[in-house]
């Protein structure tokens, strides 16, 4: 990937808006110990042995002092006969939540080197686009990831109070609220970075419709420097490129490898939030059933979680499907720049060869090459938990 830019000559500068556009994320991300980049002397590298240690010092705090209070909880905490078999699924539901939060670090550090190229690659997407100097853009990117990550803080907030009930410890409570928080976080972050990525594939489709709207009037059908400079703005920035579609097919280019980077990253996070959603949907059935069966009031910790969970996977389903729905709108512009005989044979092949690009890169993103996150994915969800449904029900009088 490295072959198609050079990392090396990069202008410092160029990343701090860049940076400050994502702030926001990072600050949060950098108090659970996740560090997706070390900044030096305004350039980018991966991170430091003592970055490293830091985060792993943090995942080993917080699993130590679950485990200690938990046993310690365990062995001197009575169970009665009818809740005895709830405390145990609820216990091995938080067991998983901490063998997901270790996982998750050590996945996170192995794909340090991707996280560092994303931001390249959309530092030379930004040139391309021009961008790069373009202030306004960035603040109002940021404005958007605040709004974003305000209202998940206060929802979880709410949720964090209601749900505590006493049932735990408080510090476990504590433990397992940071850790729950942290998985949700990971979700929101890839959020971010894919509508960064359809951010940039809307200007992509808005100077091809300029480039169709200006060959329709019949000013030129090579469109030449000077008349982009006059004319083609969006998002408050200017291509001056004369070979404008091969410019714009780079930049798709680009835009696919920080898709496939960014899938990289968060595949296995969105695994995880994949299957804990389905766990806590099924756990949250067979509950349900058996207090329903036994006349019990229903306390289990993770009802209103359960909801949570499938509103973000909701909320990250939603955020591919648009971009693949910008990727279609990207692809529907080509076309039609590639049936116009009356453009020139160059335009033409360039277009013809950015067809071939968006073919190349569909930017679907899988969940290790089993799951198509896109709006479907809730179908397929409502569908399985239904399936399994009517399997508990069927089973729940032998218990």
């Amino acid at each position: 990937m490295e072959g198609n830019y050079d990392t090396n000559k990069m202008d410092a500068t160029r990343f701090d808006l860049i940076l400050y556009m994502v702030r926001p994320l990072t600050i949060i991300e950098n108090l659970f110990g996740k560090f997706r980049y070390r900044k030096v002397g305004g350039n980018i590298e991966i991170l430091s042995r003592r970055m490293k240690f830091y985060a792993i010092f943090l995942v080993s705090l917080i699993v130590a002092a679950y485990c200690i209070i938990f046993v310690n909880d365990l062995l001197h905490k009575t169970h009665n006969g009818i809740n005895n078999i709830v405390d145990i699924v609820d216990a091995v539901i938080a067991l998983i939540m901490m063998i997901q939060h270790t996982l998750s670090m050590v996945v996170f550090l192995h794909y340090t080197k991707n996280n560092v190229n994303i931001i390249k690659l959309i530092a030379v997407i930004d040139d391309n686009l021009n961008i790069s100097k373009n202030k306004q853009f960035y603040k109002d990117s940021r404005r958007l990831i605040q709004i974003g990550i305000s209202i998940f803080i206060f929802i979880y907030t709410l949720l964090a109070i209601y749900e505590s009930n006493g049932k735990y410890v408080l510090l476990i409570e504590i433990l397992l609220g940071i850790v729950d928080f942290e998985r949700h976080l990971e979700v929101m972050a890839f959020c971010i970075f894919i509508k960064t990525m359809k951010d940039r594939l809307v200007i992509v489709n808005k100077i091809l419709e300029h480039v169709i709207i200006t060959k329709n009037r019949g000013y030129t059908l090579n469109i030449p420097a000077k008349t982009l400079k006059q004319n083609a703005v969006y998002a408050g920035c200017t291509i001056n490129e004369s070979s404008i579609i091969r410019t714009l097919a780079i930049t798709y280019d680009l835009i696919g490898e920080a898709c496939d980077e960014i899938n990289k990253v968060f595949k296995f996070h969105i695994f995880k939030a994949l299957f804990t959603t389905f766990v806590y949907i099924i756990m949250t059935i067979w509950s349900a059933i058996y207090y329903i069966r036994t006349s019990e009031t229903s306390d289990s910790l993770f009802f209103f979680l359960c909801v949570f969970d499938i509103i973000s996977v909701g909320i990250m389903s939603y955020t591919c499907e648009v971009l693949l729905i910008k990727r279609n709108s990207t692809k529907i512009l080509v076309n039609e720049l590639i049936m116009d005989y009356d453009l020139t044979r160059q335009m033409r092949i360039q277009a013809k060869a950015f067809m071939e690009l968006i073919e190349v890169w569909p930017l679907q993103i899988y969940a290790y090459d089993m799951f198509a996150i896109d709006i479907k994915l809730l179908l397929k969800f409502i569908s399985v938990s239904t399936t399994y449904l009517i399997v508990i029900i069927q089973i729940s009088h032998f218990f």
